[in-house]
């Protein structure tokens, strides 16, 4: 009778409040899930693809191994995917870089915005011959058969038909080092894709495509991009903070005094058109005379002939 009545009278009782928790929280929680998966889709898609994938490399396996036309079929789907990186991966670079290069004002920005560039750009160049130094020191791959000798092992003593045009596009090809076109190849496309999610495989085909390496090989690297993309984020905030202070500490130095003028100016107008607008509030056909009285006695109002 009386959970009755009080049912009546609008109370909740302790079984409702407590179903009514329970289902608040078991909503929280799954809104928390969706985000979180939201959030982290394209993590999750790509660690499950890698499963997919090695999960049925080895149910494929076989001791003659696949055929052609079977390895043509499985290896489609990373062809395609190739295909679309290298058709995105110019018009991402070129308009990052256009779009960079105009938000630029060399008029506003000066030689703070100078030396700014500069920064970025040794940098950026260092970095890249850090890597192209070790890669010339370490070799990676020194010892390794190359197959591409295979095909002069079974020939009769003569060398391989040369045509005309093949010297001239290998004189082409060959005009500049492969080390300098690495190396200005990795530091203008890293300028380009700095602001581009997922940007490191981007850069990696351009840099490959560059120096005439193969690039079916680049989809082993996305198993594991979404770790690197996360580290190469680190290091570009820590550059960013260490330019960034550099320039607080220029700025200081050459351009302190400068700038406490300009401030000091703005600072003084401020001040002197706020004045000015108390003096003019109030209509000028009205004048006061005598002197000014506190509380409810108002000064004497005179209108003034003019």
């Amino acid at each position: 009778m009386t959970a009755s009545k009080g049912a009546s009278n609008g109370d909740i009782g302790p079984e409702a409040r407590g179903a009514t928790v329970a289902m608040a929280g078991g909503s929280s929680r799954l809104s928390r899930l969706r985000g979180f998966l939201r959030s982290n889709l394209l993590v999750l898609l790509t660690v499950s693809g890698v499963v997919a994938g090695v999960a049925l490399g080895l149910a494929v396996r076989r001791p003659g191994g696949l055929s052609e036309a079977e390895v043509q079929l499985y290896s489609f789907p990373g062809e395609l995917l190739l295909r679309l990186l290298k058709m995105i991966i110019l018009p991402l670079v070129v308009c990052s870089l256009v779009a960079g290069a105009a938000s630029l004002d060399p008029a506003v920005l000066g030689k703070l915005g100078g030396w700014a560039m500069l920064f970025f750009l040794l940098t950026t160049l260092m970095a890249s011959s850090l890597g192209v130094g070790l890669a010339f020191a370490i070799q990676p791959g020194a010892g390794a058969a190359d197959p591409k000798l295979d095909k002069y092992g079974g020939t009769d003593g003569l060398p391989p038909r040369k045509e005309v045009v093949d010297s001239f596009l290998d004189l082409i090809r060959n005009i500049f080092p492969s080390n300098r076109t690495l190396l200005i190849t990795a530091t203008a496309s890293s300028v380009g894709a700095a602001g581009i999610p997922a940007g490191g495989v981007l850069t990696l085909a351009i840099i490959l495509e560059a120096i005439s390496l193969p690039t079916k090989d680049i989809s082993l690297i996305l198993a594991v991009d979404w770790l690197v993309d996360r580290t190469c984020t680190v290091l570009n905030v820590e550059g960013d903070a260490f330019g960034a202070g550099l320039l607080q500490v220029y700025s200081e130095k050459k351009l302190g005094h400068t700038v406490n003028d300009d401030l000091l100016e703005v600072k003084t107008e401020a001040v002197e058109a706020s004045k000015a607008e108390e003096i003019e509030e109030g209509s000028p056909l009205i004048k006061q005379n005598g002197p000014t009285h506190l509380g409810d006695n108002k000064p004497c109002e005179k209108e003034s002939v003019m």
